[in-house]
């Protein structure tokens, strides 16, 4: 299958692809682009959204031995940013009411779900979640549409290899989602058809912690990668094709992609052993606003344990 051809007119840049993600090096991008989440797959030979079947079916908790349980750290909660909109936070920090629960600390009463993850303790960062990069994950579930939002979280990969997703807005649904991508060339990325596409790091390593954040509004996106911005990207038009091999238009998919349907951490294309997250994320934040770099910058700082 022929790679489709991608080129930006901006200077003093190098265009990368990865995963489905394009983004320039060294400078923020500042110039609308074709989102092209699901390219990887044309180049790859994977199941395109041409060809979709039906959305895999819930996958059962795994039977996994689990550590001798210990009391969970209670810290202290980070403010939250000026303008408030936070619509979930998991610090992993809390106590959940139920068994296999995560505490849901924006008051909204999200309590996620865990299916495999253990609840760990890291030296760096206190209590955090590890994913066998196998089957484990943990739902959030349906939480609906944003118009403008932030997705935030702290992940260590434990190898850094193709094509791993820590996170996505729409468990196991291919590319009909927000999601978060890794690559064996240690470039880490975003996918969202309709809303831009971009690279947060193109020398990612194992067994270290990041920060990663990915904010919309109505006319760009923006990826921050350790409290700095690394990318702005204009929305592409509503009327223009996301891909040659994908159905409908960018405008269709803008409205998939904002569109929270299951929420899942540690998982995202699709239920293939190779998709799911190996390693650990911790400090879970989805706003419904789009913090602005001040922001971002002071969230960093507050969470960096």
């Amino acid at each position: 299958m022929n790679r489709p051809a991608i080129m930006f007119m901006l200077a003093a840049a190098v265009i990368f692809t990865c995963a489905g993600c394009i983004t320039l090096q060294e400078k923020p991008q500042t110039s609308s682009q074709y989102d092209i989440n699901a390219i990887k797959d044309a180049m790859r030979g994977y199941p395109q959204a041409a060809k979709k079947t039906a959305p895999p079916k819930a996958v059962k908790p795994a039977v996994v031995s689990k550590p001798a349980a210990q009391p969970v750290t209670r810290q202290a909660v980070v403010p939250v940013p000026a303008g408030k909109g936070l619509a979930l936070h998991y610090s992993f920090d809390r106590v959940a009411s139920g068994e296999r629960k995560v505490a849901d600390e924006s008051g909204n009463g999200r309590d996620g779900t865990v299916f495999g993850a253990v609840l760990s303790d890291d030296r760096e960062r206190g209590k955090v979640y590890y994913f066998n990069g196998v089957d484990n994950f943990i739902l959030a579930g349906k939480m609906g549409y944003f118009s403008s939002g932030t997705i935030s979280f702290w992940m260590k990969a434990e190898t850094v290899e193709n094509w791993r997703n820590p996170f996505s807005t729409d468990y196991a649904n291919w590319d009909s989602c927000i999601r978060f991508e890794e690559s064996s060339d240690g470039k880490f990325c975003i996918g969202a058809l309709g809303l831009g596409a971009g690279f947060f790091t193109a020398s990612m390593k194992p067994m270290k912690w990041y920060h990663v954040a990915y904010a919309w509004d109505d006319k760009a996106a923006y990826g921050y990668f350790d409290g700095k911005p690394v990318f702005a990207v204009n929305h592409p038009d509503p009327g223009s094709p996301v891909h040659p091999n994908i159905p409908d238009n960018a405008g269709h998919w803008k409205g998939r992609s904002l569109d929270f349907r299951n929420v899942a951490i540690g998982n995202g294309y699709s239920t293939a052993p190779s998709r799911y997250w190996k390693g650990w994320v911790d400090e879970v934040r989805i706003y419904d606003k789009a913090l602005n770099k001040n922001e971002i910058s002071k969230l960093y700082k507050d969470t960096k344990k």
